[in-house]
């Protein structure tokens, strides 16, 4: 199977074997009579990635998040009885809920978490847009989900590259090794090497989880480094010559030599929630719960007080980009990016179902049509610029055209390509102007909740719940060097500053 497409390109391969993913997806669900046959096409475009360890972890992200979405969605419905407004509420709370999880999680975990809000989403605003329908929306759903996943695992698996080992834990040591040989020296370390130790400690925290993705061995060291990078940072503030007194000094190495052996020397699969709790942010779990219910509530209420006949599939393209980008710290640049694959993917739609694909009356002569569209995409998928806007432009370009179902009218066409787009600005507009998500924004909040934390440890004289404080201050001052690596962290500072003698 690796030979498959020859000695091509890693770009070319990865853009020929998803897209025939994608077209054999969408065959099998026309066969097997799905009234959505093209959501599975768009599962594989949804899944998929470029070394396997990636695209089994999300498949499996998918899968669960799929699963919980439907269920939910449709006892909503059920116990609701399909009444708008409630039923509204409801979902719009759910959504909210499910982007709160995901900003607690990393990775493809964030992806599951959201992925559960927008399935139920799109179940409930279907059934809302056709009465009687939510039955089939939801056997639907999850059918195309996992044809797509099965179709996305019979032709990547064998192909798709595996990842080279990552060592991990090697590269973890190294770190480690460096941090001790800095703070051993007499005098305070210079600020070009702290900053050069400060981003790498932030690069490998960053990337753990998708350089461990497929391997039980590697993702154990990710656990390690995730334990470990903030006790890190915590050593070198106690080292780097910010220092209340003398005896604060002493407490804040002891304490954070205490932390580190303890992060290094635990079992991997142990959750130390006090860290867990530590890195977690109120205000920032509670925007990225914000996001998605202002956007969904701007796009219902539009819905119903207009009572445009496409108003559901608005709703659901707001609740969809919304939910996707909530945790994203490049949020607001991501999301402008899927208005502008939104738009030319509804061109490209409405061009296809209107002109193209009625001439295509059997499966085979459908993926032709098809092929030069999903093959383009794929490839700018494999482009850091465009793969943001790819994604979207398939998606996009999939809803609108709708191949293998019967021809619809110009109307409907237009009108659901209008209400996807309309969906995607409307979720754009509460990033950029209600609640942003962008670099500048992140690392303002983190610099205030620094100051917070640190006001909170000066005046806490009970030592578990300074500790505590001290924890959350390493976890922030994390954030910030990812964010800003060649930057100390105000957070960096304040940690030893704060510290109790």
């Amino acid at each position: 199977m690796n030979n498959l497409f020859g000695p091509l390109p890693a770009s070319l391969r990865f853009a020929l074997h998803t897209t025939v993913a994608a077209l054999l997806g969408l065959a099998v669900a026309a066969m097997l009579g799905l009234h959505h046959p093209w959501w599975a096409s768009m599962t594989v475009w949804l899944v998929a990635q470029p070394t396997r360890g990636l695209l089994l972890e999300r498949i499996v992200a998918r899968l669960c998040g799929t699963l919980v979405g439907a269920v939910v969605g449709e006892a909503m419905l059920l116990w609701l009885g399909g009444a708008p407004l409630p039923t509204l509420v409801t979902l719009t709370a759910w959504v909210g809920i499910c982007a709160a999880g995901g900003n607690l999680c990393r990775h493809f975990r964030t992806y599951a978490f959201v992925l559960s809000g927008y399935s139920a989403a799109i179940i409930v605003l279907f059934a809302l847009a056709t009465p009687g329908s939510h039955a089939d929306v939801a056997f639907d759903r999850v059918l195309a989900t996992v044809i797509g996943i099965a179709c996305s695992a019979i032709v990547a698996i064998g192909i798709a590259p595996l990842r080279q080992p990552a060592a991990l834990a090697a590269r973890l040591d190294a770190i480690v090794e460096a941090v001790r040989a800095l703070i051993g020296r007499q005098a305070p370390p210079d600020r070009a090497t702290l900053v050069d130790l400060l981003a790498r400690i932030a690069a490998l925290h960053r990337d753990a989880d998708m350089l461990a993705a497929g391997s039980a061995r590697e993702r154990r060291a990710a656990r390690r480094i995730r334990r470990a990078a903030p006790p890190m940072l915590g050593l070198l503030a106690s080292e780097g010559g910010v220092h209340s007194s003398v005896s604060a000094d002493v407490v804040a190495d002891r304490f954070w030599r205490k932390e580190l052996r303890r992060a290094l020397g635990e079992p991997a699969l142990r959750i130390r929630w006090r860290w867990f709790w530590a890195a977690v942010s109120p205000p920032r779990v509670l925007r990225a719960a914000l996001r998605p219910m202002v956007a969904i509530a701007v796009a219902s209420g539009v819905w119903l007080g207009t009572g445009w006949p496409f108003g559901a599939m608005m709703v659901v393209a707001a609740a969809l980009f919304a939910s996707l980008f909530s945790s994203n710290a490049q949020g607001n640049l991501a999301l402008l990016h899927a208005l502008a694959g939104s738009i030319a993917g509804a061109l490209l739609g409405i061009v296809f179902r209107l002109t193209i694909l009625p001439a295509a009356t059997t499966v085979p002569a459908t993926a032709l049509c098809l092929l030069p569209v999903l093959l383009a995409g794929a490839l700018l998928m494999r482009q850091s610029k465009t793969a943001k806007l790819a994604i979207d432009l398939n998606m996009t370009f999939l809803l609108t055209a709708q191949p293998l179902t019967p021809p619809g009218s110009t109307a409907t066409t237009l009108g659901t390509a209008a209400a996807i787009v309309v969906g995607v600005a409307i979720a754009s507009i509460t990033y950029l102007l209600v609640l942003p998500a962008s670099p500048a924004t992140s690392t303002r909040l983190l610099r205030r909740r620094a100051q917070r934390l640190a006001e909170r440890a000066r005046g806490e004289s009970r030592p578990a719940a300074h500790r505590q404080l001290q924890r959350a201050l390493a976890a922030t001052a994390l954030r910030e060097v990812e964010l800003a690596p060649r930057e100390i962290p105000q957070a960096f500072g304040l940690l030893s500053a704060s510290m109790l003698p």
